[in-house]
């Protein structure tokens, strides 16, 4: 499937992504919002490619961009001279810096023994189309092998990333994924890597018993939005019907 296609189904699917938006009070229709394309976002997809589909980071992406005069070097991502060189290149732009982090991300992952065993063999970004519990499902998980389902996240921080489990609703997430996969849930690893220079790797297994407290506290939640969702995805679909009408 390819990603414009996963992109253009979003909003007629729940997903772990807006599944955690709505343990965090947010609407249905909030949840639904696709969040903005920041440059940590853009980060992230890079590494997963260099991480999990090497093959492909010469297709989807092209390292360089305009040189600062006063520096030398060249601009930042955020800049709008690099986003303006950016936009006029068929593939998505990386400046140098960010090329030189994501090789030294993917290598710290190569020279981990736990993490290099997990991605050693498997298929990455496994799309599921599904319904759970009654709701129109789509997921797309990072990496699926023999050992279970893989995540790959990009941190500042790897000391801290446990913590991070939890704050950024990874644990909801899992169990989400364990849930749409198969019947009986996969052992879920966690595969961390720093963005920071020297990058450094930490691999953690999530205790199933938490993640079976977290798929309930999953299942409560859905079940209390279902009719706000449904109703949300009626609307959709009319608005949908109104514009192919008017086009």
């Amino acid at each position: 499937m390819t990603d414009d296609n996963y992109e253009q189904q979003r909003a007629y699917h729940m997903s772990a992504h807006v599944l955690i938006q709505l343990h965090r009070g947010k609407t249905v229709a909030e949840a639904m919002e696709r969040s903005p394309d920041t440059g940590a976002f853009a980060i992230g997809r890079a590494a997963h490619t260099i991480i999990l589909e090497p093959d492909q980071f010469g297709k989807r992406y092209v390292i360089g961009g305009p040189v600062n005069p006063k520096t030398g070097k060249c601009y930042q991502s955020t800049s709008k001279k690099f986003k303006d060189w950016s936009a006029k290149e068929t593939l998505e732009g990386i400046t140098s810096d960010d090329a030189s982090m994501l090789l030294c991300m993917r290598d710290a992952i190569e020279s981990h023994a736990a993490a290099s065993k997990l991605l050693a063999f498997g298929v990455a970004e496994q799309t599921i189309r599904c319904e759970y519990m009654g709701f129109p499902s789509q997921s797309r998980l990072d990496w699926v092998c023999q050992h279970g389902i893989v995540d790959v996240k990009t941190t500042i921080d790897v000391v801290g990333f446990p913590y991070d489990v939890e704050k950024y609703g990874y644990h909801w997430q899992a169990a989400y994924y364990q849930a749409v996969a198969t019947d009986d849930p996969l052992p879920y690893y966690l595969i961390a890597v720093q963005k920071s220079s020297p990058s450094q790797c930490l691999v953690i297994r999530l205790n199933q018993h938490k993640l079976d407290e977290a798929r309930r506290e999953n299942e409560t939640k859905l079940e209390s939005v279902r009719s706000e969702f449904f109703t949300y995805l009626e609307e959709m679909k009319c608005q949908k019907l109104e514009q192919s009408s008017t086009a």
